[in-house]
């Protein structure tokens, strides 16, 4: 299914509380950064696109389950530039 790959690797390290260390990756939906804590799996914090074949925060599953379907983060910015190019074509700018 492809939940077990990772796409990065963090480490914060804070004199205070010590050094925290998770994986990470992207949400395919918003570009969220999806924290994974050890001793967790990604399918544990996060669901699956299947259209897109990526992992997507908790948020953006329960939107896509209410919407029946997923909006990519590059179709919302091409809606947002089409948006845009309708206002100043109707001098609404």
């Amino acid at each position: 299914m492809g939940l077990r790959r990772k796409a990065g690797y963090s480490i914060l390290v804070d004199p205070d509380a010590g050094t925290t260390e998770w994986d990470r990756t992207t949400c395919g939906h918003c570009n969220a950064v999806i924290r994974v804590p050890g001793g967790k799996t990604l399918a544990d914090v996060a669901g699956w696109c299947w259209f897109e074949q990526r992992a997507i925060c908790l948020p953006c599953k329960a939107a896509a389950v209410k919407a029946k379907g997923c909006v990519p983060f590059l179709k919302k910015i091409e809606r947002q530039e089409a948006r845009e190019r309708f206002r100043v074509a109707a001098g609404l700018n």
